[in-house]
């Protein structure tokens, strides 16, 4: 601590606590006066924390309810004190906040959410009263870099700083079974997500909901890293062993559990005791004080504190004071090893909870943080493209927009994703080219699930509402072409393998995709040619017969799974 100061340190060794007394010079080698700014990097508390942080290290009794280190006892001294550690307090939350928070709103926010109380003020007015304190400590009084200014300044550099090829490396899947596929699959979208959205970041353009979404994803990529090197940490390879370790998990903590009741009965039977050496080791300097002063003065009467000291001292079997030290360190040591069983305890019942979890198929459930559109190579208009530029028609829309090839990651099926930045505007075309009108990113994102929804709605309302029609999907490789002419097509009934045809007008044919997909769709009373080709038989059916092939392949599916 005072590395340019002497310093003579002595210890107490014949009280009834152990102490050190600090003898300091003044002043440094290099002249200059030490500072007593209590918790500076000087100041005097520190010598109490270092001292009690050698004394947890060796067992040793540490004073709890010790005055305060200062000048006596004051009353304006006493209320510094009290303001530094409420300061010291509030700076700790402030710096723990910092690090999750995205914003200066945020960060109010989560101090609100932790008790501290806002002064509803601005700028370098604004403070917060601390738990058990009666007045606001303003964020500037923190120190340099906590003024109102300052923290929006941190923020906005926090949130420009792209997360790097670093910071995601860190989060990498070794091996994927049927356990971690689905994690490993979330945690590669993610970090996809995050690499190519970032592309899109415009230097001197606030963008706070992508940084809170991007913030997001981020944290849920590290809970999904926690999970799987959970399932990494006990060797999890599949359902079985997962199984299998949640119950070996849950008789380890049965056998815990019973050694703590154990061990806390045992410390509690031993309580009296203790209450009896804390007033030994308490009483002990005013005891012996007494009777130095007893040789010399036969009329001093005895005190209370010195009856309260013989009294304890008789219970225990009149003990010296080193025995009643070495059972004081133990009992505290046995306090000690209870803390820690707690603490065993408590992490192996929240590392069951994520198994259980895990079990339910939390690692099932990934939320898109990021915004994002699906689309395939065909919604590319080429003509309308450039060397940078995609020109996108947006899915189930009849507006497209340039896209940033940079922002578009490929697969191997010529599908690609393109990654937003949610709050950036966005110039929408026409057909031919002719803006339309600008939204956010984020907006048409949510103008293409709209539309998609209302596409999907619609399907549902024409092939359940009326429920007189039979309505099936097919693609071109179920017509034979050997069968068509120019009013009738002939197509394979869907999963029969082959076997069975089925005659239909073309005015019952209606194209999704021309020359791919269709869809038949024929009245369920609808006389229809039904023939076999290999047996060259054929017979006139309702249509609705047909739907019997359509249910006995889902009752199929069903049964694999």
């Amino acid at each position: 601590m005072y590395p340019d100061f002497q310093v003579v340190v002595t210890t107490h060794m014949d009280r009834g606590h152990l102490h050190n007394h600090f003898a300091i010079c003044a002043i440094a080698k290099d002249g200059h006066k030490l500072r007593d700014d209590f918790y500076g990097r000087e100041g005097l508390q520190r010598l109490r924390e270092v001292s009690d942080r050698i004394s947890m290290e060796y067992g040793c009794y540490q004073v709890k309810d010790a005055p305060l280190i200062g000048l006596g006892g004051r009353p304006k001294y006493i209320d510094q004190l009290i303001t530094t550690s409420q300061k010291k307090i509030l700076r700790t939350k402030v710096d723990e906040l910092k690090s999750i928070a995205t914003d200066l709103d945020e960060l109010v926010e989560m101090l609100s959410n932790e008790g501290y109380i806002w002064n509803q003020r601005g700028g370098d007015s604004m403070g917060f009263i601390v738990l058990g304190g009666q007045k606001a400590v303003r964020l500037a009084s923190l120190g340099e870099d906590y003024a109102v200014e300052d923290l929006k300044r941190f923020f906005k550099l926090k949130r420009k700083r792209y997360i790097t090829e670093e910071d995601l490396a860190q989060f990498s899947v070794q091996s994927l079974n049927e356990i971690t596929q689905n994690g490993g699959q979330a945690m590669e979208q993610i970090i996809e997500s995050i690499q190519y959205s970032q592309k899109a970041l415009e230097p001197d353009v606030e963008v706070p909901v992508y940084f809170r979404k991007r913030a997001r994803a981020y944290s849920r990529l590290q809970m999904l890293d926690e999970d799987l090197s959970l399932l990494d940490k006990y060797n999890v390879q599949s359902f079985e062993t997962l199984d299998t370790t949640i119950q070996t998990l849950e008789k380890r903590l049965q056998n815990k559990r019973v050694q703590y009741q154990q061990k806390k009965q045992d410390l509690t039977a031993h309580q009296d005791q203790l209450e009896l050496l804390k007033i030994y080791l308490g009483k002990y300097n005013v005891a012996h004080t007494y009777y130095e002063m007893k040789a010399l003065s036969k009329d001093l009467e005895k005190i209370e504190d010195v009856e309260a000291f013989e009294n304890a001292r008789q219970q225990l079997g009149e003990i010296d004071l080193e025995t009643a030290r070495t059972l004081y360190t133990d009992h505290y040591q046995k306090t000690v090893e209870l803390n820690q069983m707690v603490a065993d305890l408590s992490y192996d019942q929240y590392e069951l909870k994520q198994l259980y979890d895990i079990k339910q198929g939390a690692l099932d459930r990934n939320e898109e943080f990021i915004s994002s559109i699906s689309i395939s190579q065909n919604r590319i208009v080429p003509s309308m493209s450039s060397d940078r530029f995609y020109f996108v028609r947006i899915p189930y829309t009849d507006e497209y927009l340039y896209v940033p090839k940079s922002t578009v990651c490929w697969n191997h099926k010529d599908r690609g994703r393109i990654y937003l930045v949610d709050d950036q505007m966005q110039t929408l075309f026409d057909a031919n080219g002719n803006q339309t009108r600008q939204l956010t990113s984020e907006q048409i994102k949510i103008l293409s699930d709209q539309k998609k929804a209302q596409i999907d709605l619609n399907y549902r309302k024409d092939s359940t509402v009326d429920s007189s029609k039979l309505v099936f999907t097919v693609n071109h490789s179920l017509f034979d072409p050997d069968g068509e002419t120019n009013t009738m097509v002939c197509i394979r009934i869907p999963n029969t393998a082959g076997l069975k045809f089925v005659e239909i007008s073309k005015s019952n044919l209606i194209w999704i995709k021309e020359g791919v997909t269709a869809q038949v769709v024929l009245d369920r009373q609808q006389k229809v040619a039904v023939f076999d080709k290999y047996s060259d038989t054929q017979r006139i059916q309702k249509a609705d017969t047909l739907s019997k092939y359509f249910e006995q392949r889902k009752k199929e599916f069903k049964e694999l799974f």
